[in-house]
């Protein structure tokens, strides 16, 4: 399943740790997670790793393994730092799995990375991707540690920790002779299917026999002939390590398809194997066996994830932690840089601590928990047995440096320094804050807001400070920063506004931390006596707060329609300022106060007048912001226009045109309305209109009375001349009639027509837009055949009426023409 999986089997001496072509992995911005309360270390899963990182723990927590791997010295291995140089003799293998050890053991991290042991093997990213089958990769990683270490003094270590022998034996019934096989193991592969345990398992292979007789004789060699005999095994030789194989996965002949076997297979957590060994004679504790590591796979036979459930032999993490809660949690539980053995809480039963090792993921669980993985598509998968006599030395209880080499030791502690530098950073990064020192001796306050004497940037100094410091830590710092200071120092929240700096709240509670008070990054700090900055009397707060307007008032006309102008200049006020003492700032000889929140150059519907109630409100309370304009209109402009509102527009310039030239009236106008008709007439004439002006100064078609601003298309800027005549209504259209052959110089009157007048009531002879076409529709009304407002009419003698680009004739003989009532200006 394997093939090349460690490169190694063919050549131990490796010239390159790092393997060849791979590029180095970029380093990650945080440094990795400190351990957690178990004081464990997880392994990082590099996509399909689950069955490596399970085995791997399993081998860390077989104490006689890792101290035979680390018995090994750089004169036997080599060292990682000659991989390099060339002709160099370095075992890779070996040493990556003494400093992946190392780590696990020492390196304060909450999981560490097995990518450089898998470079060592020689593996791709494709295999660190696929999931293998950890029983073959057991078998596997212990032939080529056993290449590695060849010429070694650890040439025997998996035989001398793993090596058992099995003998089979065929006794002939005859004459007794015995005819025996034997095979060496490293691990024990037993059944699963329709068994009930592992003891009934080793049962059927180790004590049942098998009989040769019927049809089915054994040739004996000594008798030379078919006699009846029987066969049995026994284990002939105990390791002081047993590993188990589970066949969970079985072919179904029938279906023709592999599947799991998830029925119950329960194993004990101690063993006695002297029934099943071919010597029974010895004591009992040479044959008893205690359950150590269970490895676990939860899925089927085509894929899932393996975890491992082992028991800390050492007792090396913290197991009671999760269960005790009464116990305080403790910051850095082992002393990773000690070379004094960590002290260590007293255990409730010596060796009984189990863990569940995911991954990454490590934590403590009961004894009882293993009985849950007896069946189901998540149970046991390989068992891990040690002898009982396997007694540990007691300094090595609790003491991850036991038998660790100087060198690794060196390292790790390193390496931990190292950790807790970038940690340190790290935490100094993401805890600290920039705030801006505002001093109040080079500020000034005027105009409402205070403003530096200097430039900005000598105005602010900086500094950094974690967020977890008191508010007292600030102030001293302060201090410290500003030796010359004296009388009383108060911190104020500043903010710096369009109006210029503006301080808020003052910081008080120097027990308090800057998290607590709500300091953020970057925030802005004035350093002042908390009454006056510059001899000026600063009031601070929200209710303060100065608000920057545009204010507009407007300019002299252009005649030539082509729009108004304005002035504009900026004010500070308060927020809290009224309007009555905002329009007695503004326009105290009177007049009105307009605004406009989206600006001048936004739409003109958002202008809003304030009326006569709105003066006791305060700036804040009518929405008025920095950046909000108002425009101030007085009683007159310079131009003698008369300047109105509405709701719908801006504003309109309205020029009175019903009076003799030396004596124009002009009206104040103080009220906004809906209608064009009652805007001014009432006050100026009862018999008088409202006309557009054009770019040339011609009087355009009147707005009919009952028009809204909107309805009669009106812009902003728009001259409007005051003329008398009756203004038509909505349903009336206002033409101009020329009489006469030469239009261009013919006499032109202005009429007013019902738009539901018929041609044959007007008379109509003709509608074409260039070449007279005659019109036979005599019937149809005005409105029907798209006569406008405004629209010319011609009519001339002894001729077909024509139409003026685009406009209709009429005959001129109308009897109706002179009861409208209209008489131009």
């Amino acid at each position: 399943m394997f093939g090349d999986l460690f490169e190694e089997d063919f050549s131990f001496i490796s010239n390159n740790h790092c393997g060849k072509g791979k590029k180095s992995k970029p380093r990650e911005s945080e440094p990795p997670a400190p351990r957690d309360f178990t004081n464990l270390s997880g392994i990082k899963n590099q996509g399909g790793t689950c069955y490596l990182n399970s085995l791997l723990q399993t081998l860390l927590f077989t104490p006689e393994f890792r101290e035979a791997l680390f018995s090994l010295g750089p004169e036997e291995l080599g060292t990682l730092d000659d991989s390099r140089k060339p002709d160099a003799k370095v075992r890779i293998i070996p040493l990556q799995l003494q400093r992946l050890f190392a780590q696990l053991l020492l390196l304060d991290q909450q999981a560490a990375s097995t990518s450089d042991l898998t470079e060592s093997f020689g593996w791709s990213s494709h295999e660190e991707m696929r999931q293998h089958d950890v029983q073959e990769l057991n078998r596997i990683l212990f032939s080529a540690l056993e290449t590695s270490l060849v010429g070694t003094s650890g040439h025997d270590l998996i035989n001398r920790l793993y090596h058992g022998i099995v003998v089979n034996q065929i006794v002939c019934k005859e004459c007794k002779n015995v005819s025996e096989r034997q095979e060496d193991f490293l691990d024990l592969t037993v059944a699963v299917k329709g068994v009930a345990g592992l003891e009934e398992a080793l049962w059927n292979m180790y004590v049942e026999e098998e009989y040769f007789e019927n049809d089915n004789l054994y040739r004996c060699g000594a008798c030379d002939k078919l006699v009846e005999a029987s066969k049995s095994a026994k284990l002939r030789k105990l390791p002081p390590f047993l590993t188990i194989s589970l066949l969970r996965f079985n072919f179904d002949f029938e279906k023709c398809e592999r599947y799991k076997e998830t029925s119950c297979y329960t194993f004990p957590m101690q063993i006695n194997l002297r029934p099943f060994c071919e010597q029974t004679e010895m004591d009992d504790s040479e044959y008893m066996y205690e359950l150590f590591s269970v490895i676990i796979h939860k899925g089927g036979c085509y894929g899932g994830h393996y975890h491992v459930y082992i028991r800390d032999v050492d007792e090396l993490g913290n197991w009671q932690l999760q269960f005790l809660i009464s116990l305080p949690p403790q910051k850095n539980q082992v002393l990773w840089n000690c070379k004094k053995t960590p002290p260590r809480q007293k255990a409730a039963a010596a060796g009984c601590h189990w863990f569940d090792l995911n991954d990454s993921k490590v934590q403590p669980i009961k004894e009882k928990d293993i009985e849950k993985q007896f069946q189901g598509k998540e149970s046991a998968y390989m068992l891990f047995y040690r002898k009982a006599q396997l007694k540990r030395p007691p300094e090595a209880r609790g003491n991850p440096r036991y038998q660790i080499p100087e060198h690794l030791l060196n390292e790790m502690n390193a390496a931990n320094t190292e950790l807790q530098k970038k940690r340190a950073e790290c935490d100094s990064a993401n805890n600290g804050i920039d705030l801006h020192l505002h001093l109040s001796s080079c500020y000034k306050f005027h105009n409402g807001a205070l403003h530096p004497s200097l430039s900005w940037k000598e105005s602010v100094v900086d500094l950094t400070i974690d967020r977890r410091k008191m508010l007292g830590d600030l102030r001293q710092a302060v201090f410290q920063m500003l030796e010359s200071w004296e009388g009383d120092m108060v911190l104020s929240v500043a903010k710096p506004l369009p109006a210029g700096l503006h301080l808020y709240q003052v910081l008080d509670g120097d027990e308090l931390t800057l998290d607590a008070i709500g300091l953020a990054d970057g925030a802005d700090i004035f350093v002042w006596n908390g009454k006056e900055v510059g001899g000026m009397k600063v009031l601070p707060g929200p209710e303060h707060e100065p608000v920057v307007l545009n204010v507009l008032r407007l300019a002299e006309h252009n005649e030539g329609g082509k729009g108004q102008h304005f002035t504009e200049s900026q004010h500070v006020f308060s927020c809290s300022t009224s309007l009555g003492q905002l329009h007695a700032a503004l326009a105290p000889a009177g007049g009105i106060i307009l605004k406009n929140g989206s600006g001048v150059e936004r739409e003109a519907k958002n202008w809003e007048l304030f009326r006569e109630e709105d003066m006791k409100e305060t700036v804040r309370s009518v929405g008025l912001s920095d950046g909000c304009s108002v425009l101030i209109l007085d009683s007159h402009d310079q131009s003698g226009n008369l300047t109105a509102f509405t709701y719908d527009i801006s504003w309109l310039q309205v020029k009175n045109l019903c009076g003799v030239e030396e004596e124009e009236k002009h009206v104040k106008i103080t009220a906004t309305i809906e209608t064009v008709r009652t805007l001014l007439t009432e006050q100026l004439a009862n018999e008088s209109c409202l006309r557009p002006v054009s770019g040339n100064g011609k009087l355009l078609s009147p707005v009919p009375e009952d028009y809204t601003v909107k309805e009669a298309e009106l812009k902003m800027g728009s001259l409007l001349g005051l003329c008398r005549g009756k203004a038509p209504t909505s349903t009336q259209l206002f033409l101009y009639f020329i009489i006469g052959s030469d239009q261009s110089c013919g006499p032109e009157m202005e009429i007013v027509v019902e738009e539901t007048a018929s041609v044959r009531e007007v008379r109509r002879l003709d509608w074409c837009y260039e070449a007279g076409e005659a019109l036979s529709q005599e019937n149809a009304t005005l409105k029907e055949l798209n006569v406008c407002r405004g629209d010319t009419l011609v009519v001339s003698e002894g001729k077909l009426p024509g139409k003026v680009k685009g406009q209709g004739t009429v005959p001129g003989d109308l009897e109706f023409q002179s009861s409208l009532g209209w008489e131009g200006p």
